[in-house]
């Protein structure tokens, strides 16, 4: 998805904007809108768009600087201004600011932004595959000096190289900078890696290795005294060393790798959390100084993603007892009530407990992996197919997010499963939806097939079934689109009707609501 903002002062062209047509289906993402350039520059910074259609004339900061001040922060960001003025002025302006496109507001049309979003996306996609064969031909060329200098330092942290002369006299001849005296190591890890090389622009790992491996030389050339490598897919080492004071070296390491981070966030879209261990004397004694990183990388399990963490103690309580043991049976019984509010309400007790008595990361760790194995076993239960469930994380906030993401899914999944009721009634509107979906329903329609009040109708639907008369019907009208999606060639127009929706914008709209993907995702994915 192309992320994208609109900014215009006009409330109601706004509003026309997020509307008018159905973003996601064209492979774009409204990820922000303002009325002013000062808050839409705080949404650019916040989540790096790839474009923005923005108005010129508004206040507090117009269009043009917007803009401007966009480029500085992301030079490739796509941009279409948005106006009512033919004036030469603003048109010089906008050539000299390399503006993508324009749409004259009072002539707007549907197919005039699509056709010019569509243009857009052809551009990204011509300048992501430049960009990626440039990586390419880069990698190939120079690849060989990063696999040397990596294998390098590889053979002394795995124990096959530890006589320091010959180490320094090796180095000397591949022309590696190794410490002399007293250095500290600093290990880089790329936060919740399974999750962020989803959401990566490089999904091949070794061109993302190098591409890390080329912000990272960039970024110490002009230092000395300092050299990096890959040690794996998710982990980069820096060995640092200075004449200069201990609080001179700690500061000039803490800029560059806080600048380091921000870099990584901006071109690949990914976070970094840094471990920097103690003084190490010796270069054979780099496999403790990984050890030590490597340890200090649970230390932050609690703080969050882009950490950066010193080598201090960090003490965790680390009980004998089994926390599946402790918490599990508890977590059943509030997941087999398959209600929202006593499950959401048991886990957040259960996360503000586990954080108060700061449990070691790794025990809370395992027990999350058998949480989520109840989570897979209570779907497969009721027969419910589900997304592979990711429980490989590097902070707990992470952990939390996914559990919460599995159960709601789960228990979403159960509520449109479940149909059965002892109520005859109930099975006699059961029935008639699933016969006659693509027809107009409504609740009082249904209270009157079954010669009920429409109010009592209403509450004795939602004791028997678990879920509001409306709800119900919605997923029903979902899981039969899915099933015409997947397997006919029908429309997406088409299969709205065939399953009672007229207006085709909210049908698209309540289906990402309720499946999380749009119709076109599905399709694609047959």
């Amino acid at each position: 998805m192309i992320k994208t903002i609109i900014v215009d002062d006009d409330i109601e062209m706004l509003q026309g904007l997020e509307n008018i047509i159905t973003w996601e289906d064209y492979g774009f993402s409204l990820v922000g809108k303002a009325d002013n350039g000062a808050d839409a520059l705080e949404l650019v910074k916040t989540y790096l768009p790839e474009l923005i259609i923005t108005d010129i004339t508004m206040p507090v900061m117009n269009g043009l600087i917007l803009i401007r001040e966009a480029k500085e922060i992301i030079p490739e960001v796509k941009t279409v201004i948005l106006t009512c003025h033919e004036d030469f002025y603003y048109a010089k302006e906008a050539i000299e600011l390399a503006v993508d496109d324009y749409l004259v507001k009072i002539t707007l049309t549907e197919k005039e932004l699509i056709r010019t979003i569509l243009k857009i996306k052809e551009k990204i996609k011509i300048q992501k595959m430049q960009k990626d064969t440039v990586l390419q031909m880069d990698y190939e060329l120079n690849s060989s000096k990063h696999v040397i200098k990596n294998k390098f330092f590889m053979d002394i942290a795995e124990g096959l190289s530890l006589q320091q002369n010959y180490l320094h006299k090796k180095a000397e001849f591949l022309k590696i900078d190794i410490p002399k005296d007293e250095y500290r190591v600093v290990g880089l890890f790329i936060d919740n890696f399974n999750h962020a090389i989803r959401k990566c622009p490089i999904k091949e790992r070794n061109l993302l290795q190098y591409a890390i491996s080329n912000i990272l030389e960039e970024m110490i050339q002009p230092i000395k005294n300092i050299t990096f490598f890959s040690y794996s897919d998710d982990t980069y080492i820096i060995l640092y060393w200075d004449n200069d004071s201990n609080i001179i070296i700690k500061q000039k390491m803490m800029d560059t790798l806080k600048e380091f981070q921000e870099k990584i966030v901006e071109y690949l879209h990914i976070s970094i959390s840094a471990c920097i261990s103690s003084y190490y004397t010796n270069i054979t004694n780099l496999k403790k100084a990984l050890d030590e990183v490597r340890g200090l990388r649970n230390g932050y399990f609690y703080l969050g993603t882009r950490t950066i963490m010193t080598p201090q103690q960090y003490q965790f309580n680390n009980i004998s007892e089994s926390l599946a043991k402790k918490y599990l049976d508890d977590f059943r019984n509030a997941i087999n009530t398959y209600d929202k509010s006593i499950i959401n309400q048991y886990l957040k007790e259960w996360y503000e407990e586990i954080i108060k008595k700061n449990y070691e990361p790794n025990n809370v760790k395992e027990l999350f992996k058998r949480v989520f194995i109840d989570v897979g076993a209570l779907a497969n239960k009721h027969g419910i197919k589900v997304d592979e469930l990711d429980y490989d994380a590097d902070t707990f906030e992470t952990y939390q997010n996914n559990l919460i993401s599995a159960v709601n899914n789960v228990l979403l999944r159960i509520e449109q499963e479940k149909n059965i009721s002892s109520r005859k009634e109930i099975n006699d509107v059961i029935k008639y939806i699933e016969k006659n979906i693509g027809e107009p329903i409504n609740c009082e329609l249904m209270a009157n097939h079954v010669n009920m009040n429409s109010s009592y109708f209403s509450r004795l639907f939602k004791q028997e079934v678990g879920v509001s008369f409306s709800e119900y019907l919605i997923n029903k009208r979902i899981e039969r689109a899915t099933d015409l999606l997947i397997n006919t060639n029908l429309t997406i127009e088409e299969i709205a009707q065939a399953v009672g929706i007229e207006n085709v914008s909210y049908f698209y709209r309540i289906y990402k609501k309720v499946t999380g993907k749009t119709p076109r995702e599905i399709r694609e994915a047959k």
